[in-house]
């Protein structure tokens, strides 16, 4: 059997065996309402409507088989192997993304259940939305707004320390606290036991469940929270606080990457093959077809109301469509002055 490219998850772009990438772990979305097993044919109204993420991104490359090859040393590798009980990134892999096998939480939570569904026992095969890391930066940057994932950790981590400080104090609701440490609330700041007080960002709220898609899915959350997870009564063990940090940054990622897709009018999806075909000068032509409307959008914009705001956009827009322009351009004639191939 060939090697197969998929489509990277934000452009369509083909990527090939080989190719850095992000890749998102996904699996069908199963709670709440709207369902999406009877109301998919419905506009969904969160990026993650159709699709929830059941892992931590991962980096790493393509391995021309539908699969995502990991880079050494990730928190998201050692957790995805953890919550479904596989020794190594190998072994989950042949279950996961194997349609006649697949993976069931291990642990704490919903044990010896189906990924993100508490009403079976059969193990699921998982998606994967793969990323160009160039695609996955621009999509998390546009999801994060003027948000810094820095600062973010930071808070949340100070406000875990606070709690696990409290615990080993003896404090009872501290340590009630533990076993769902991220479910606390951004709409108040956390006081902190010496009558200080944190103001938390919206990552504080990661794992909470949202009607019509979440950030990550019912049983990845459930499962993180628990002991398994390393965010939950682990933290009362040793240095285990030291290894939230990738954790959080993970779920800030996460956070993004759907906030992003819902600016950009995109759902998460499984990436589909584009066989053995490569279709850069389609999805190109995609790409500058979208780009035509939406300059045709910004200049609608400044017609319906003139303001100096649509100018700005318009301006920004045309110094881009000129970047490129002149980086083709240089290219082209690199190519022209270089000596023909023997």
């Amino acid at each position: 059997m060939g090697t197969i490219h998929v489509a990277d998850a934000l452009t369509g772009l083909s990527i090939v065996g080989g190719e850095p990438v992000v890749a998102a772990l996904v699996d069908r979305r199963r709670f709440g309402w709207p369902d999406p097993r009877t109301d998919g044919n419905f506009p969904a109204f969160r990026s993650t409507g159709l699709f929830e993420p059941v892992a931590l991104p991962i980096r790493g490359a393509y391995d021309g088989y539908g699969r995502v090859d990991p880079d050494p040393g990730q928190a998201a590798v050692a957790l995805a192997c953890a919550m479904t009980g596989h020794a190594d990134w190998e072994s989950f892999a042949a279950a996961a993304f194997d349609r006649k096998g697949g993976v069931r939480y291990e642990g704490h939570g919903p044990a010896a259940q189906v990924l993100g569904d508490g009403e079976h026992d059969e193990p699921v095969a998982l998606g994967t939305a793969f990323f160009r890391p160039a695609s996955w930066e621009r999509l998390v940057a546009l999801g994060r707004g003027r948000l810094t994932r820095e600062a973010d950790v930071a808070a949340v981590m100070s406000a875990m320390a606070d709690i696990r400080g409290r615990a080993a104090a003896g404090d009872r609701k501290a340590s009630i606290q533990h076993c769902g440490v991220l479910d606390l609330t951004q709409r108040h700041p956390y006081v902190t036991a010496d009558g200080g007080s944190v103001r938390l960002p919206r990552l504080a709220c990661a794992l909470d469940y949202f009607e019509g898609g979440s950030e990550v899915s019912r049983g990845f959350a459930e499962w993180l929270s628990g002991k398994g997870g390393r965010l939950g009564f682990s933290l009362l063990d040793g240095d285990a606080l030291d290894g939230v940090r990738p954790i959080l940054e993970g779920l800030h990622d996460l956070q993004a990457m759907s906030e992003g897709l819902r600016k950009a009018g995109r759902v998460l999806l499984p990436s589909p093959s584009t066989s053995q075909d490569l279709n850069h000068e389609s999805a190109t032509e995609m790409a500058f077809g979208a780009l035509v409307d939406a300059a045709g959008c910004l200049m609608a914009n400044f017609d319906d109301e003139p303001h100096d705001a649509h100018l700005d956009d318009l301006e920004a827009l045309a110094a881009r469509a000129e970047a490129i322009r002149e980086a083709l351009a240089a290219r082209i004639e690199a190519a022209r002055q270089a000596p023909p191939a023997p």
